[in-house]
């Protein structure tokens, strides 16, 4: 298993320039053949100087890409903080309601007292009152833990299966297949965990062959915002030879791939996903299980 890493390489390029011969030009070449050493050493120093100069725009871009991502994360904790600012606001104004109604009892409590005449209607005001009270003490809680959930959902992670597609698929040679992992949430994912497994041969993959999974990443991070991670794998370690190259092509032979993935929001809240494809010979591609398909665990 191996994680891809995309390195830039400055490409060097050489100009060969021609010289006419004349008498001007031998005396020249007499005189560059007395040349010193450093003098040489100077001429091959340019194309080093220009290949650092490429390694510092890198530099310059890797770290514009970093500020541009905190400025982002930044934005994201200030919403979040107006956010409970404003379900804090609305706490407040239930204690108010809450104090007016004792308030209010209070005062119901008095006037009982100096009028039997009125006292049972006052007394039905007044549990009135503090049932609706009640019931908007309830709301304001309500509306508190839903706009808390409806956070958390906004700022979440969300990892799913982007592609799954052949590294290598050469008879004689073991087959390879590429697993790319997207993170479409605007947080990233933590401590991401992958048991996988491919099958190769059946008739198809069941909930039974889910307990062979084998830990093959972890403690992985997939950035936000269609952030991305590239597995690798062997198929079984199994060399493609002609007939099974023919059993694929024809559809006579199953391939399958399937896996668990396991990770962490902001939050801390854990999530997975199941993932189940097949290989289809007709679209030459990996297509979604018919007995099973990626579902993402509820929360």
């Amino acid at each position: 298993m191996e994680i891809e890493n995309n390195k830039n390489h400055p490409n060097k390029t050489e100009t060969d320039s021609k010289i006419k011969s004349s008498p001007v030009s031998n005396s020249q070449e007499k005189k560059s053949a007395t040349q010193t050493p450093a003098q040489d050493s100077d001429v091959n120093a340019q194309p080093e100087r220009k290949y650092w100069g490429v390694l510092r725009i890198a530099d310059i871009i890797q770290m514009i890409s970093i500020i541009i991502t905190a400025v982002t994360l930044i934005a994201f904790i200030y919403v979040s903080v107006q956010q409970i600012a404003i379900s804090n606001r609305a706490i407040s104004q239930t204690d108010n309601v809450i104090t007016y109604t004792k308030r209010s009892i209070e005062i119901n409590e008095k006037n009982i007292l100096s009028s039997d005449l009125s006292t049972k209607e006052a007394l039905r005001i007044s549990d009135s009152s503090l049932s609706i009270s009640r019931q908007s003490m309830l709301l304001a809680f309500e509306n508190i833990n839903t706009i808390r959930q409806i956070a958390k959902t906004e700022l979440r992670a969300f990892v799913q299966v982007d592609s799954i597609y052949f590294h290598q698929y050469e008879v004689g040679k073991m087959v390879k297949i590429n697993i790319r992992l997207t993170n479409v949430g605007k947080t990233p994912a933590y401590n991401l965990k992958v048991l996988l497994r491919s099958k190769w041969g059946g008739t198809g993959i069941y909930l039974t062959d889910y307990k062979t999974l084998k830990d093959t990443v972890s403690r992985m991070t997939i950035p936000a915002n269609n952030g991305y991670l590239t597995l690798y794998d062997n198929v079984g370690n199994m060399i493609l030879e002609k007939s099974d190259s023919i059993g694929i092509a024809n559809g006579k032979l199953f391939l399958g791939y399937y896996a668990k993935v396991f990770y962490e929001d902001i939050f801390g809240q854990q999530d997975s996903v199941i993932v189940c494809r097949e290989y289809d010979n007709e679209n030459h591609f990996f297509e979604l299980c018919n007995s099973l398909n990626e579902i993402q665990k509820p929360r």
